[in-house]
């Protein structure tokens, strides 16, 4: 299965588009992307011995040495905690892994989290159909712990989450809960990736895989009746610059309209109906409308448009002329990047710089 759940929607021939869900670009905090396992030690409760012996080491009741400092069976605990706790967690992403391949819709919804907006089962229960599960299952789950003790706002940093848990009292729903985060080894992901199914981009009309970063590579878990479930998946974000324009590159127009035929900065979501915002997370999301041309001057097989800055992006796969979408973009200052793929190759075809 594609762990890229959240594509941004394209636009269709009378356009019209929804919301993108890609359209929060966060970040991890560094205290949260460092963190160290902070395991219960139980240093009171070890034998230290006699006075005399401070200095010289001692044994405890059962004849285990200790290393003088009083902090050796303590460190072997919080490493073996540590081991069960991380055998826990990755034996749930194992779990979910091996049910998206084989499109199990009852297995991922025994390991999901209640709240998980990204639960294929729920979808189904309001009309989507869920187009994963190829048979093909990554090795066994390869990575790290990020924090064994997490919060509401780390999940929040997680890329897509603010704007998918928007209707969701996170403190209150999980008060009495805990939190850990997992990322997942370089070589893992690279594993994952060539094995992934794509059957979810054929569903928006996307036939070729443009070149990327794994979307999602940190998967947040929280426990819900004593038992680890996964609770969302994203990707952690590096800090745009201060000065976004520092990165910016040249302007490329495409003055022809060969591809692009406009893209409006000033553009207004509309907010759906039955979806509200009533924490304003929404207020500081700034989107920009990328339209394509009707009659296309250049042939692809698919068309990308990217915020290099804030990172939103969308793909349109060989009907992509009479179409459009949205993109969100930095407010400080961002570019807009439009890339074609022809047989297999990427080509920039327009570059434009947003102001403020």
């Amino acid at each position: 299965m594609s762990q890229r759940p959240t594509h941004s929607p394209r636009g269709t021939d009378d356009r019209s588009t929804t919301p993108t869900l890609r359209s929060r670009r966060s970040v991890l905090s560094g205290g949260a992307a460092v963190a160290t396992i902070a395991m219960a030690g139980c240093l009171d409760e070890q034998s230290t011995g006699g006075d005399d012996n401070d200095d010289n080491g001692s044994s405890d009741d059962d004849g285990n040495a200790d290393d003088g400092n009083g902090d050796g069976t303590s460190r072997e605990s919080e490493e073996t905690q540590q081991e069960e706790l991380e055998d826990e967690l990755f034996a749930v992403l194992d779990a979910y892994f091996e049910a998206a391949a084989e499109g199990d819709l009852e297995a991922i919804d025994d390991v999901m989290h209640s709240l998980n907006p990204l639960n294929p089962a729920q979808w189904e229960e309001d009309g989507w159909e869920y187009q994963g599960g190829d048979g093909e299952v990554p090795s066994p789950f390869e990575g790290e712990i990020v924090t064994a003790d997490g919060t509401v706002d780390d999940v929040l940093e997680l890329e897509g989450a603010e704007f998918l848990f928007m209707e969701t009292d996170l403190e209150a729903e999980l008060a009495d809960d805990q939190l850990a985060l997992v990322r997942a080894d370089e070589d893992w992901l690279e594993q994952a990736e060539a094995v992934a199914d794509d059957d979810d981009d054929d569903s928006v009309g996307v036939d070729y895989d443009f070149e990327e970063e794994p979307e999602v590579t940190t998967w947040a878990l929280a426990t819900e009746d004593d038992e680890w479930r996964l609770l969302f998946m994203g990707a952690e974000e590096e800090e745009p610059p201060e000065d976004p324009t520092e990165a910016f590159e040249e302007e490329i127009i495409d003055e022809d309209q060969d591809v692009v035929a406009e893209i409006d900065w000033e553009h207004e979501q509309d907010q759906p109906e039955d979806q509200d915002d009533e924490h304003g997370h929404l207020d500081d999301v700034e989107m920009a409308r990328v339209e394509f041309t009707d009659e296309p001057g250049i042939e692809a097989d698919a068309v990308r448009a990217e915020s290099t800055i804030d990172g939103g992006h969308f793909e349109v796969g060989s009907s992509w002329s009479r179409s459009w979408g949205t993109v969100t973009y930095h407010p400080e200052g961002d570019q807009i990047v439009v890339r074609i793929a022809q047989d297999g190759d990427e080509t920039i075809v327009h570059r434009e710089h947003y102001l403020p």
